[in-house]
């Protein structure tokens, strides 16, 4: 699971992109929170097994002396994020007395057209500038050779 982390990860209908702590559906994007993203990656890694508070608190508040309520808190704010309703779970289910647990469907990303790729956007003028340079180079040497050959 590690080595998908890095592309990143579809939960449920969401794409995780875990470099930009970005989650994103056809119509939304969402900016997570260091601990929401910590958090989300944590279920992920156990999808679909219940998940305890004290195992969250370690993973995520990695041992901080926090409140009990940082656990739920945390999860309400992710929820929100997704759209995720508590009383009819999508993505986070809870179990009383037990903990969490992520029922939506976890896959690694799988990188598509429509996907930003880090640096995209930066390097799109570019790549057309040396294309533009390329093409132009190769006209002037066809027609300098035609030039010659008359």
């Amino acid at each position: 699971m590690r080595e998908e982390l890095a592309r990143g990860l579809e939960v449920g209908d969401w794409k995780l992109d875990i470099s930009r702590a970005e989650l994103r559906c056809p119509a939304h994007t969402r900016h997570l929170e260091p601990r929401q993203l910590a958090l989300l990656v944590h279920l992920a890694e156990r999808a679909g097994q219940i998940v305890d508070k004290g195992e969250l608190l370690d993973a995520v508040w990695c041992g901080a002396v926090v409140e009990e309520v940082a656990v739920p808190r945390c999860i309400s704010e992710l929820r929100k994020a997704m759209g995720d309703d508590a009383r009819k779970p999508t993505y986070i289910q809870t179990e009383p007395r037990r903990g969490y647990r992520l029922i939506a469907d976890v896959r690694p990303l799988i990188a598509d057209v429509t996907s930003p790729v880090p640096g995209d956007s930066h390097d799109r003028p570019l790549l057309l500038l040396m294309a533009a340079f390329l093409v132009t180079t190769a006209v002037l040497t066809v027609l300098r050779w035609l030039v010659r050959e008359r």
